[in-house]
């Protein structure tokens, strides 16, 4: 019985160490992970704003691209003989590109943002498996510590 407490209190000890040693490891990682996320939502963030303003330019556009249209429309019906204008056909090609180019950037940032949530859900998931695994390795060596103040 002797050689069995004997023998265990340094491994004992040595076990709390380890378990000591991997929850400040789990600690440091948990900081620095937190310090992605919030970095990671900021970005999000930003890029769901400048979606949303770009969904509202390609709005403005489109609003802009039918008074124009509206426009030549009544004056084609006024004057039957008249046509578009190469000022006209400018615009409205030069509305066009804006809004195709603006409908290009809208898709690609509505990616970004999937994939940003995407990585914000998974970090999330990460972190959460640490604070789990440091709080089993606490309760562990609350545990121990109270075990060993019993005896």
């Amino acid at each position: 019985m002797f050689d069995e407490l004997f023998y265990s209190a340094p491994r004992s000890a040595a076990e709390r160490a380890s378990k000591l040693e991997r929850l400040a490891e789990i600690q440091d990682e948990l900081e620095r992970l937190i310090d992605v996320r919030k970095r990671l939502m900021e970005r999000l963030a930003r890029m769901r704003s400048e979606l949303d303003g770009h969904r509202r330019e390609s709005l403005d556009i489109r609003m802009r691209t039918m008074e124009l249209v509206n426009r030549i429309r009544r004056r084609l019906q006024e004057s039957p003989g008249s046509s578009i204008t190469p000022e006209e056909e400018r615009m409205l090609a030069e509305l066009e590109a804006w809004q195709q180019r603006l409908e290009r950037d809208i898709t690609d940032l509505e990616q970004r943002v999937k994939v940003a949530a995407f990585e914000a859900e998974s970090l999330e998931a990460t972190l959460n498996e640490l604070r789990e695994q440091a709080d089993a390795i606490a309760a562990e060596l609350e545990q121990e510590e109270g075990f060993s103040e019993k005896h």
